[in-house]
């Protein structure tokens, strides 16, 4: 049975025990870090070379998505096998001059049209022209299921070949990849092997029998990276905003229509190779970033009758119908520092609703005036729902398939108002009160006390 924890530093510590038990009886250890993608594998094997040199043990970190063939390579195997046969002329002639015009090609244009007529010219020399038109042709069709995490992504041979070397004392030449560009770049370095008494290696598919196999076990430790549904998908779509040329939404289509398939059928069995279980969720540190910050400045109503002045008397700017649905991880609590939440528009009054938009909010500052200030992260802005799924049926089928449920589902009308001259947002919660928000920085603070008193009487 595996060692199971849901602390980093005892996860830490564990490996630590099992890696000395190792050098006991051995020069050097490797220690293998799977599990989902963005769940936390880089992160921990930080975490761990740290320890391990705190305690006299140089560690390297060697990362497989370093491995990774890069967009060129992916697309040609793929064509190669389901066109070819497997037997693609010229194979690394192909992938060189496709990778030439695909570095200097944005994501989202990669393989389009004009993409195509770039590399056409660049394999005419060397594909007969009946080969060619089939390689484009299944190029396009190719890269509208490209899957970063499928096995043949990453090129474990190589993985397995260099870590052997190093164990052994030698040197390897570094690989690099870039998620910036989605290709091989040159490193210029190298791992001299004999510096290092513990290799950490980590990646999605470093437990799969296909690598493991290729090692003595017993001078391994190893472990598998999990995380709440939650986590691994806002760490995804997160992540790939920041570091990635890919929009989110595309991320967002990938996740529910490859990634989550991937890591049930591919990822999670390689979950029985592992000595240590290591459930790494958000931290407070992740759960404080956002691309925007939000503040709210408002007060519960419990005087109505103050409110129905107010609305008598202002002027009515707009009045809007929301529906907010949020979620968690199946079987887990609701998490107010942790908000996953779709919203949905309505055009008729709140008799029907469109989905709008899809956000992330983290765990509000701490203040003592009363306001709310809480980092935001936009995963799908508004106009983008529709471009990775059909309608909020499809959305809630993908989000139950990969692990959440719906927490609760909040109806609510807005109305912004001016009065006084000053701006204000009433919000009518179904069910749950009414709130009014102080929409107006120029408020005078002693006006804002004055509203608060008479809304709260």
């Amino acid at each position: 049975m595996p060692f199971k924890c849901h602390h980093l530093d005892k996860w830490e510590y564990m490996n630590l025990d099992l890696c000395e038990e190792v050098l006991e009886h051995s020069s050097r250890c490797v220690v293998f870090i799977g599990g989902a993608s963005s769940s936390g594998k880089s992160f921990c094997a930080k975490n761990l070379k740290r320890v391990l040199e705190g305690n006299g043990h140089k560690a390297l970190v060697v990362s497989t998505d370093n491995y990774n063939k890069g967009i060129s390579g992916i697309i040609t195997d793929k064509v190669a096998e389901k066109y070819f046969g497997g037997d693609l002329p010229n194979r690394e002639k192909v992938v060189r001059e496709v990778k030439s015009v695909l570095l200097k090609t944005p994501f989202s244009k990669k393989f389009d049209r004009d993409c195509l007529d770039q590399i056409k010219p660049k394999l005419a020399s060397f594909l007969a022209p009946a080969d060619l038109s089939k390689y484009l042709d299944g190029c396009a069709e190719e890269i509208k299921h490209l899957n970063f995490d499928e096995p043949d992504v990453y090129d474990l041979s190589s993985v397995a070949t260099d870590i052997k070397a190093l164990l052994a004392g030698k040197t390897v030449s570094c690989k690099k990849y870039s998620k910036v560009v989605s290709e091989q770049v040159p490193a210029h370095s190298h791992y001299d092997g004999s510096k290092y008494q513990v290799l950490i290696v980590e990646g999605i598919y470093v437990l799969s029998d296909h690598l493991l196999d290729r090692f003595d076990r017993g001078m391994a430790v190893t472990n598998f990276i999990e995380g709440s549904p939650k986590s691994l998908f806002l760490r995804r779509v997160i992540r790939d905003n920041k570091i990635t040329s890919s929009p989110s939404y595309y991320t967002i289509g990938m996740y529910f229509h490859n990634i989550v398939k991937s890591y049930n059928e591919t990822i999670i069995p390689s979950r029985d190779n592992a000595m240590v279980i290591f459930n790494n969720d958000m931290t407070f540190a992740e759960l404080r970033e956002g691309n925007l910050y939000l503040t709210k400045d408002r007060v519960k109503v419990t005087n109505p009758l103050f409110i129905q002045e107010m609305l008598n008397k202002a002027k009515l700017l707009s009045t809007t119908f929301q529906k907010d649905i949020y979620f968690t991880g199946i079987g887990e609590p609701s998490d107010f520092n942790n908000l996953l939440r779709l919203r949905e528009l309505s055009t008729d009054g709140g008799k029907t609703y469109v989905p709008s938009s899809l956000v992330n909010k983290g765990s509000p500052k701490a203040r003592r005036d009363g306001k709310v200030i809480r980092p935001i992260n936009v995963l799908l802005k508004e106009g983008d729902f529709f471009k990775v799924f059909g309608s909020e049926k499809d959305f809630l089928d993908n989000m139950a398939a990969a692990g959440f449920a719906i927490d609760r589902q909040v109806f609510k009308v807005k109305r912004r108002i001016t009065y006084d001259g000053y701006r204000f947002t009433i919000s009518d919660f179904r069910g749950e009160g009414v709130w009014l928000e102080f929409a107006d920085p120029d408020l005078p603070l002693k006006v804002r006390d004055e509203f608060i008193s008479e809304a709260s009487e």
